[in-house]
């Protein structure tokens, strides 16, 4: 029955003892037990509790709210400021991540309880304001039936069946306050996992003081002839030479950056090629079935910095000069090899006289020709991107043949974006244009003058003694040049006329066959180290002519020559940087380190709705326990006492007459919930001290005494 048919005239014969509906104080329609056997008056006093309860749950998801918003944008702990960060100690800055910490996990802590809270209370707030909606009121009628009663008492919100239900029974199971309290439970049982959702956390860095990495040379200092010329007496040469003389495939290098750290070969290839990163480096040929090419993937792109594979810059933008070169290998014919090797080139030819071959058996012959203008440094003073190509041609005979190549070394320099944490610790590619030429000490933290482009550089040429050139005199050679140099230049291993063989063999003394000197790229270019060659008077023939055979291998010669230009480009840059050199040739790198700070990230979309729901939940939290407060309370809450009570009002009032027996009779006995009335209104309401009861129209007053029943009496 829809709670607008009530039947008032049962609803009053509840309350009465005989027939008529007049309530008054002459003709009483209290219940037979409704008047205590002691009488006693209560006045009813606001509870407290709840609300209490309340004040605190809301204190406590405000703040919890607040602390997580406020962190997510930076504003309850006082960051230091863009000046402080270069100046600030540590202390300072762990005091900061200290206390950013600690409101972090306070936040966290009280988010977490008001969840744990959030639906008890809300159920205790429904219930309490069950106590207000349930009573008579002036600007409604009073149209609960008995049945709406229980399903509040019962807690309907939270049984699926009654919700289920009252999508086809809204009249009988649903009433105002079950549906806001439905929502409100709703609303409160997806904040948090809502929370949980669209809060994440963040890891950001705060900056400490700019420190200074180190001082490299730049690419200017490959073009300053006059410095160079000052600093470099064959020191390049030298030092390439005697690194190339003990370098081993399984060397590593500091200032060796792969730009692909990966290097695997096929199963049947791998042998001296798995033993160095260099058998994977990109290298062209036109020889087929090479498996230091073909075979071998994913091919590096290796590079020479002066700065170690090791720096990051952290919080700084930080450009430093890169170089690399690779190798093209070609075998060509004898006819294509230069005829007149002369002027501004560079020609050696080593054989062993016909004398020396009658006596050894491992006799060889070479000559090499490196053509081009090299009185020159092939460097140009930019920072831009720059590429260059240098060419050498070697033929050799040995006894068991004879073999000319053509090896191009392609050279590319400019700059890169060292590692840093905008970079995740990956270092940039190559740069086309000068980084620098934006770069301010703000954006990127280098102390150089980037006008440093528009130096005249002198278009003299280097080299030519009395009408001779000399490589050896150039400054700032290129890589293939300095490689040359080293290997076949003044004093090579191959020279003929440095060994003494004849002597070694006539001596008396028992150490003069023992070598102590290795020739240049020997441990590259051998795959046995029982076979390492040696060259020394006594065996300098065997020593030379094993080297020339396996470097005429492109298998170990491409490898080996890979290294040896990344060696040579170190050296160049080594010796540009022996000496203070001036702010022109130079490139501070500064670094910032950083302290990883952790705290909540709220989108602002997510922050502005979540804001709304929780401002929504809690003016249905806080609007139901004001509304309550405005009543009489006549209980504390309506749980299953204060049905028990409302139960035995109309049994005593009613089943007892004339009209209880009518619907005790009825077929069907879930009607009758649907026609008691389950509202609690003043019976008496013009009487000295007011009386409870069951469907009486009379709201309830503030500082008005009402009787107090017996047992489950009202």
């Amino acid at each position: 029955m829809a709670p607008d048919t009530v039947d008032r005239e049962t609803s009053t014969r509840l309350l009465a003892p005989h027939e008529s509906t007049k309530m008054n104080q002459t003709d009483p329609t209290k219940p037979a037990s409704s008047r205590p056997t002691k009488p006693k008056e209560i006045r009813f006093w606001p509870q407290i509790y709840v609300p209490i309860l309340v004040m605190i749950y809301v204190g406590l998801l405000l703040a919890a709210w607040s602390i997580i918003c406020l962190l997510s944008r930076g504003r309850l702990v006082r960051s230091l400021d863009s000046e402080e960060y270069y100046t600030a100690d540590s202390i300072n800055v762990q005091a900061f991540l200290t206390a950013v910490s600690r409101w972090h996990r306070a936040g966290t802590v009280l988010w977490n309880i008001v969840g744990v809270a959030t639906i008890p209370l809300a159920s205790a707030v429904c219930s309490f304001a069950a106590v207000g909606f349930l009573q008579s009121q002036k600007y409604r009628k009073a149209d609960l039936t008995l049945r709406q009663t229980l399903v509040i008492a019962d807690h309907g919100w939270t049984n699926p069946n009654v919700i289920l239900s009252m999508f086809w029974r809204p009249k009988k199971l649903g009433s105002a306050l079950l549906y806001v309290a439905l929502f409100l439970h709703i609303l409160g049982a997806i904040l948090n996992p809502l929370q949980g959702l669209l809060v994440g956390q963040t890891t950001i860095k705060i900056p400490l003081r700019v420190q200074q990495l180190e001082t490299v040379a730049d690419i200017y200092a490959l073009t300053d002839s006059s410095y160079l010329a000052q600093v470099d007496y064959g020191s390049t040469v030298a030092a390439l030479r005697s690194t190339l003389s003990t370098t081993r495939p399984s060397d590593t290098y500091q200032n060796l950056w792969p730009a692909n750290a990966s290097c695997s070969c096929h199963s049947e290839n791998c042998g001296l090629l798995e033993r160095s990163v260099f058998t994977c480096q990109r290298a062209r040929t036109n020889i087929q079935n090479v498996a230091v090419v073909e075979d071998s993937e994913p091919a590096l792109d290796l590079y020479m910095s002066t700065v170690s594979t090791t720096a990051n810059t952290g919080l700084l933008r930080q450009y430093a000069p890169r170089i690399n070169s690779s190798v093209t290998w070609e075998n060509v014919s004898a006819d294509q090899f230069p005829p007149n090797c002369s002027g501004t080139a560079f020609f050696k030819n080593y054989t062993l006289t016909e004398k020396a071959a009658e006596i050894y058996e491992d006799w060889y012959s070479i000559s090499v020709c490196m053509m081009g203008n090299l009185s020159h440094t092939p460097f140009q003073r930019t920072r831009h991107r720059q590429d260059f190509n240098e060419t050498l041609f070697l033929t050799a005979n040995t006894y068991e043949g004879s073999h000319t190549i053509r090896l191009t070394l392609s050279t590319t320099a400019g700059y890169f974006e060292l590692p840093n944490d905008m970079r995740n610790g990956t270092a940039g590619p190559l740069l086309d244009a000068n980084p620098l030429s934006n770069c301010t000490d703000t954006s990127c933290g280098l102390s150089t003058q980037v006008k440093r482009d528009h130096v005249v550089i002198s278009n003299q040429t280097d080299g030519w003694v009395d009408g001779s050139f000399y490589l050896d005199l150039v400054p700032s050679k290129g890589p293939l040049a300095l490689i040359t140099l080293a290997l076949f230049g003044e004093h090579s291993s191959l020279d003929p006329s440095l060994y003494h063989p004849l002597s070694a063999l006539n001596s008396t003394n028992a150490a003069e066959g023992y070598c102590y000197n290795y020739p240049p790229l020997t441990f590259l270019l051998s795959e046995h180290d029982n076979r390492i060659p040696m060259a020394c008077n006594g065996q300098f023939d065997q020593s030379a002519y094993h080297w020339i055979n396996d470097f005429f291998n492109p298998e170990y010669g491409i490898p080996a020559l890979s290294r040896a230009s990344f060696l040579a480009n170190q050296a160049l840059f080594n010796t540009a940087g022996q000496e203070t050199l001036g702010l022109d040739n130079i490139i501070a790198i500064n670094y910032q380190p950083s302290c990883n700070l952790t705290r909540p990230n709220i989108p602002r979309a997510s922050m502005i709705g979540l804001s709304v729901l929780i401002a929504i939940y809690l003016f249905l939290l806080i609007g139901l326990c004001i509304a309550n407060l405005t009543q009489v309370p006549w209980a504390g809450s309506v749980d299953s006492q204060s049905i028990m009570k409302i139960t035995a009002a109309l049994c005593s009032s009613y089943f007892k007459h004339e009209g209880g027996e009518k619907l005790l009779s009825k077929e069907n006995d879930d009607d009758i919930l649907d026609i008691l009335p389950g509202t609690i209104g003043d019976a008496e309401p013009h009487a000295k001290v007011g009386r409870l009861a069951v469907g009486a129209e009379t709201p309830l007053k503030w500082r008005r005494r009402y009787w107090k029943g017996d047992g489950f009496a009202l």
